[in-house]
């Protein structure tokens, strides 16, 4: 896909093959991995749950958010990959 230009952002099981060992295991909410191989970004972000992507499209880097809380509108660190997910995942 990426040789005809077709970029993506998914995603994926923390089992899935080739999926890197760094990559698994328990994080604390707000805690962040990243690992970039040539345009493939493989990202693992916990908030409320274990999230898992795989994207070309963007980098590895974190961004800040608006979030709502009980307490009014906060600001957080969110990665690039699941910003880029959650804002196209409806189509």
């Amino acid at each position: 896909l990426l040789n005809r230009s077709t970029y993506s952002c998914s995603t994926v099981r923390s089992n899935r093959r080739h999926w890197p060992q760094d990559l698994k295991g328990n994080l604390d909410p707000g805690e962040c991995k990243m690992r970039q191989v040539g345009n493939l970004v493989a990202c693992f972000w916990r908030d409320k749950h274990a999230i898992c992507t795989l994207s070309t499209n963007v980098s590895p880097r974190l961004e800040t958010a608006d979030r709502r809380s009980k307490e009014g509108v906060i600001q957080k660190q969110i990665p690039t990959p699941i910003l880029v997910y959650n804002n196209n995942m409806a189509g």
